[in-house]
């Protein structure tokens, strides 16, 4: 455990989180756990475009970044512009849809009220969490058999644990709001609340695996497993400014980590890094 945690109110805090966790508690804004319903609509194989289109239209900010993503340079050219929900729904494709609508609640997250004093460390990881969705991409595409779009999902909310913890923090005003003690309750601590919230949210294990073992030194021997991939797309991302985790990294990291290949992986994020920003700028 870090020394800076130690004998401070921090742990009392974890503790409590840990426990309402434990306990099936998540405290999340309403709008985080409607988007998270969604998903799982999303991946079901009876619910129909119709179903879908509705649960969409519940949520006015959804609906709209729908709208707008299916316009944008990047899908219009597969049909012209369109309003209506259900068409872009069609034009994106589920996964894209999943992926967005997981994008749209990060976002409303960070922008929650209770969460001013941490917006702009929120704002600095989401950039970091989309960079590495991006960088998963490119290497599922490349190197792996898995899916892209689960590939970007698990990339996406390898942080939820920093995301929760700070909604958490919100609440007490007797923390400081941007300390070296904050940074390494985060550091610590995110990737065991992170697979908590996944496993309390219904998430299938192999994101909460992913989630919970993006850090954890072990040998890497190829990307065939998610938690490895994101693993490397998480060390990737530190190598560009525009992805580095504003927590910083244990110096462990990186350094007594043996990840074989790891150049070859490197070569395919720097060259496509374009497509890496595309895609952070479709989903933000």
């Amino acid at each position: 455990m870090d020394q800076s945690l130690q004998n401070l109110p921090w742990l009392e805090f974890v503790h409590e989180v840990a426990a309402d966790l434990s306990d099936g508690k998540l405290v999340f804004p309403t709008s985080f756990d409607i988007t998270i319903k969604l998903r799982e609509l999303l991946r079901s194989e009876t619910a129909g475009i119709d179903e879908i289109t509705q649960a969409i239209s519940a949520d006015p900010l959804l609906a709209a970044r729908l709208i707008q993503v299916a316009n944008s340079a990047a899908f219009a050219s597969a049909g012209g512009s369109t309003s209506n929900i259900r068409a872009a729904v069609v034009r994106l494709g589920l996964e894209q849809v999943r992926n967005l609508a997981m994008a749209v609640a990060m976002a409303q997250l960070v922008t929650y009220r209770q969460m001013v004093p941490y917006r702009t460390l929120g704002q600095k990881l989401l950039q970091h969490s989309r960079w590495v969705a991006g960088c998963s991409v490119i290497l599922a595409r490349a190197h792996s058999t898995i899916d892209a779009g689960s590939a970007y999902f698990a990339g996406l909310i390898h942080d939820i644990g920093v995301f929760y913890l700070l909604f958490r923090l919100s609440h007490h005003t007797e923390f400081g709001m941007d300390t070296s003690e904050l940074h390494a309750l985060l550091r610590e601590w995110h990737g065991q609340i992170g697979h908590a919230v996944l496993a309390t949210l219904g998430v299938p294990e192999i994101f909460q695996d992913a989630v919970a073992e993006h850090e954890a030194i072990r040998p890497i021997h190829g990307l065939a497993q998610l938690p490895d991939l994101v693993f490397v797309a998480n060390l990737l991302s530190e190598s560009e400014p525009a992805g580095r985790s504003p927590l910083g990294r244990d110096t462990a990291v990186g350094g007594g980590v043996t990840v074989d290949r790891l150049e070859a992986y490197r070569a395919s994020v720097v060259g496509a890094r374009g497509e890496i920003e595309s895609l952070s700028r479709a989903f933000a």
